[in-house]
């Protein structure tokens, strides 16, 4: 229900970010926000989306990963996004705040803190990347996810804020490590099967 809840409110606000001429409110800033402005943007931002893909791949992300952590920790669920968004704002701010010009939207940070509380909790699951159909063991994810997510942000040619996928992405796993029941065990174990 709150996955649901959470998705509801991230196509409303996205239609209203498409609908505006001047979108400016539903942009965070760092830039602005170092100066004391541009509030409404910085959590406006958190559930706005560029587009249709944008907001879908999100989305069913959130789903997927949402629903199934939410049947055992609704709450982790929901402080997971609000917490991951956070620790995306953060990242973004810290390397972009001098830069007058950029700006980011969309809740892939929140969504990417889901995605590894997730991981945290059913280390045994796998996950497949579309379109490619292999399952892939959810701590081996966890590890692409990151160098992948680290690579593209060093590269010079890009439109995606990956320093927001980095810092919700730490904030899901602190949290999972912090509320799993077996805490980093499962993962743990996973990796130590592969060297016995």
């Amino acid at each position: 229900m709150l996955t649901l809840f959470l998705i509801v409110i991230n196509v409303i606000v996205t239609l209203i970010y498409m609908q505006k001429e001047e979108p400016r409110d539903f942009l965070f800033f760092p830039y602005l926000v170092a100066k004391g402005q541009g509030i409404r943007g910085l959590i406006y931002s958190q559930f706005s989306h560029m587009g249709w893909g944008h907001l879908f791949f999100n989305m069913i992300t959130l789903y997927f990963f949402g629903s199934s952590l939410e049947k055992v920790a609704p709450g982790v669920m929901l402080l997971t996004y609000l917490l991951a968004a956070v620790g995306a704002d953060l990242a973004t701010f810290l390397l972009h705040h001098k830069d007058p010009n950029y700006a980011s939207l969309g809740a892939s940070g929140s969504v990417a803190g889901v995605l590894f509380a997730s991981i945290v909790f059913f280390p045994d699951n796998s996950i497949i990347i579309f379109p490619l159909p292999i399952p892939i063991p959810a701590p081996i994810f966890a590890i692409i996810y990151i160098a992948g997510s680290i690579y593209m942000a060093r590269s010079e040619h890009r439109s995606v804020n990956h320093e927001a996928h980095i810092g919700g992405a730490i904030v899901g796993f602190i949290i999972g490590a912090l509320t799993a029941p077996g805490g980093l065990g499962g993962i743990i174990d996973y990796f130590r099967s592969l060297f016995s």
